[in-house]
């Protein structure tokens, strides 16, 4: 009997394991389309302005970003090497989408690109589209968004950090509200998956979304 219990303990366990990384490819696959469409929704836009130049230079870009999307999507953990060039490369096609008033920014500490340092697929682009989409996008003027990665707690917790100068939430909200229905789902999704890795790794991640008030001061 004892033998039989062991032998369904880890039945059970691996079933949760497998159960946990199939809810991982769904969530993904549930990602994938709300970013396809809003880069599809910039390119419409260039044409729609005439700037087809532009347009066919953001195609280019947008399907080799695509490629490495559908190849994150198959890995659970990237290098972080590899989420700087996306999230480089993502925001190059946001500049061409915003103008020359949109600026941005993706720095990592020195020390850290001496360490092998992988973390989950696909998960820092999503806030960074938020970020843009309903912070910066309705902005006039000065627009600008700074990622920043560091090691903390004797580098055995990485930090990411996004700001951006956006309308804030409130607004946001608001003015999302009045123009569309849409429901945007990527950093609910996002949340889910990290939900899962935490059950999967038994490992500790936090989300935390500041208002700020002021250059000095922050709520």
């Amino acid at each position: 009997l004892d033998a039989l219990n062991g032998q369904l303990t880890e039945q059970r366990d691996e079933i949760l394991r497998i159960n946990q990384l199939l809810q991982l490819k769904v969530l993904r696959t549930q990602m994938n389309p709300h970013f396809i469409y809003n880069c599809l929704n910039s390119i419409l836009h260039l044409v729609q302005q005439g700037e087809t130049e532009k347009a066919a230079d953001y195609l280019l870009r947008f399907a080799k970003l695509l490629r490495q999307v559908l190849d994150f999507s198959d890995r659970q953990f990237i290098e972080l090497e590899e989420e700087v060039q996306f999230l480089h490369l993502y925001l190059s096609l946001e500049k061409m989408r915003l103008g020359d008033n949109f600026n941005y920014s993706v720095t990592c500490d020195m020390d850290m690109a001496e360490e092998e340092i992988s973390i989950p697929s696909l998960v820092i682009q999503p806030f960074v589209e938020n970020a843009v989409w309903h912070g910066l996008s309705t902005k006039e003027n000065d627009k600008r968004i700074a990622i920043r990665f560091s090691m903390v707690e004797n580098h055995h917790q990485m930090h990411c950090i996004i700001e951006d100068n956006g309308i804030g939430r409130a607004m946001a909200a608001q003015k999302k509200e009045n123009t569309s229905k849409h429901i945007s789902k990527g950093m609910a999704i996002t949340e889910e998956r990290l939900q899962l890795l935490r059950y999967k790794l038994e490992d500790h991640q936090t989300i935390r979304i500041i208002d700020k008030i002021s250059e000095e001061s922050s709520s």
